[in-house]
């Protein structure tokens, strides 16, 4: 399969976020996706757990380095959860990278390959970083999130082509 270009500024979003507090005792939102130039930023407004492999929690998560990372919550006024992972593709500068997550008040998820140093990019070069997301129905733990990563790091060569 082959796919266009990703260009910059691209966005995913069907937002819609509920400020009913759930069983669990936190308000929710719904997940959703913005993509901007060398950057993967995905914002999910509400609150919920940061998940990475092996460990679940909250902002104490921000700067692991991982080869991939995800967030799961609760989304709507009846409980229904989601999880999304975004998983880094090895050829990316600093692979696997750290990343920055935050997991309440302005919950978010983006690999940052310039979280703890600086790279240089000659003018006119071009630096190209790449991402798989999976958003997948119900909560999970590290377990399923490793599960989906594998799942999308296994098709991100079919579906992006070689680097």
């Amino acid at each position: 399969m082959t796919l266009p270009a990703f260009p910059g500024a691209t966005s995913v979003s069907a937002l819609a976020v509920y400020d009913a507090v759930g069983s669990d005792g936190l308000a929710g939102g719904t997940p959703h996706l913005h993509t901007v130039s060398a950057e993967a930023y995905l914002v999910v407004g509400g609150r919920g757990r940061l998940l990475a492999p092996g460990v679940a929690g909250g902002d104490e998560l921000r700067g692991t380095r991982a080869p991939w990372m995800g967030f799961t919550g609760r989304h709507d006024e009846t409980d229904a959860a989601s999880t999304i992972v975004m998983v880094d593709d090895p050829a990316n500068l600093q692979h696997p990278p750290q990343w920055f997550a935050r997991s309440e008040d302005f919950a978010c998820l983006c690999p940052a390959p310039f979280f703890g140093e600086e790279h240089v990019v000659e003018p006119g070069a071009t630096l190209v970083l790449r991402y798989g997301v999976v958003v997948a129905d119900g909560a999970s733990d590290p377990e399923r999130a490793a599960r989906l990563a594998d799942a999308a790091a296994a098709g991100l060569p079919e579906l992006l082509g070689a680097p």
